[in-house]
């Protein structure tokens, strides 16, 4: 399953229902929402975000861009993402990933996670892993996103790829931290 099928609509039409009623609430407070980019939804490619951001069509529903999770499948790469995304993301998660030797494509039977035995990925700290952060970061700058960045950090689901977050989410910080400062 991958969280996509949806053959005659009727998800995306309780989709796009609900979060225009709930877009509307939250902008009356001054709040966002987002769709992040997740496997397991029916938000797994920037094109399909980007299809049910206009079908929703309210401006107080946006994205939570993760170009992992975009890469998990694999769907588009970053730039294509961003051209899809532009003046809709909302949030960022920062994490990076490489493909594992071998694995078939993503099957994902939940949303939170991917059972060990079908992963496709192992998760690694942010520029150790195959993500252009710099280069994503500069594109995301130059698009006028000037929202929050987090860390995500996915040791709780993968112990095996990740140190201990004293230790990895220190080094994801400093490595973030050195990207942004050389865009100036």
């Amino acid at each position: 399953m991958t969280g996509e099928d949806d053959a005659d609509g009727a998800k995306l039409d309780r989709l796009v229902k609900s979060l225009r009623e709930c877009g509307d609430y939250a902008a009356d407070r001054d709040v966002k929402l987002c769709l992040e980019n997740h496997f397991g939804t029916m938000t797994t490619s920037a094109t399909r975000t980007a299809e049910i951001l206009r079908a929703i069509d309210h401006p107080a529903v946006g994205v939570l861009y993760d170009q992992a999770n975009i890469a998990f499948f694999p769907a588009e790469d970053y730039k294509e993402a961003l051209a899809l995304l532009a003046g809709r993301i909302f949030h960022v998660h920062v994490k990076d990933l490489v493909y594992r030797t071998g694995a078939g494509p993503l099957v994902c039977s939940e949303v939170a996670r991917v059972d060990e035995s079908v992963r496709t990925v192992h998760s690694r700290i942010p520029g150790e892993g195959i993500l252009d952060w710099p280069a994503i970061l500069k594109d995301l700058a130059a698009s006028g996103y000037d929202g929050w960045l987090s860390l995500e950090y996915e040791r709780r689901w993968q112990t095996i790829d990740l140190p201990e977050a004293a230790i990895g989410m220190a080094r994801a910080h400093k490595y973030i931290r050195s990207c942004l400062a050389a865009l100036g």
